[in-house]
């Protein structure tokens, strides 16, 4: 939504970022692109400072998630900033991500997460079209970016080995 607005007219610099961030609880899982001048330049939302809160609301004891953390999303692959819940009754960090809607890959220290969507997405292509799962999170990766010209940010081997919850 804000990209197709920006192309049109683009914001001012400083406007840009606090239209971004007003909408933020609408585009948690977005590619949004920063106007330089000459070109937009596709950014993250971990770049512009964005948080994606965890926990109840109110909690007077914000902790910082891990850095490099990433949501895989159907529309690609998504660096982002986590502040989760650090109160003396918080649920874990795998549980308070589970409730926001987001898979962790691990129980331990999790630093990849995938949405309940993108594996409703997955469940339906793998029984329809028989895909793989390494052709599956191929295809994400080059929804990110089809350039060739970026480090993979998902290690897809581990990512296709099963693993049980504990």
């Amino acid at each position: 939504m804000l990209q197709r607005t920006a192309r049109k007219a683009p914001f001012p610099p400083n406007q840009s970022k606090l239209i971004l961030l007003s909408l933020k609880s609408h585009l948690i899982i977005h590619h949004p692109k920063k106007w330089t001048g000459r070109i937009f330049d596709q950014v993250t939302l971990a770049d512009l400072g964005v948080n994606i809160r965890l926990g109840h609301a109110g909690c007077l004891a914000p902790k910082v998630g891990p850095s490099g953390f990433i949501v895989i999303h159907v529309n690609g692959l998504h660096p982002v900033n986590l502040l989760y819940c650090g109160c003396s009754l918080a649920d874990s960090l795998h549980e308070q991500l589970l409730h926001r809607g987001l898979f962790p890959a691990t129980t331990t220290q999790p630093k990849t997460c995938a949405t309940f969507q993108l594996l409703r997405h997955y469940h339906i292509q793998s029984l329809q079209s028989k895909i793989s799962t390494i052709h599956f999170f191929q295809a994400l990766d080059r929804e990110t970016d089809n350039t060739g010209t970026s480090p993979k940010k998902v290690r897809t081997r581990k990512l296709c080995t099963p693993c049980p919850l504990n």
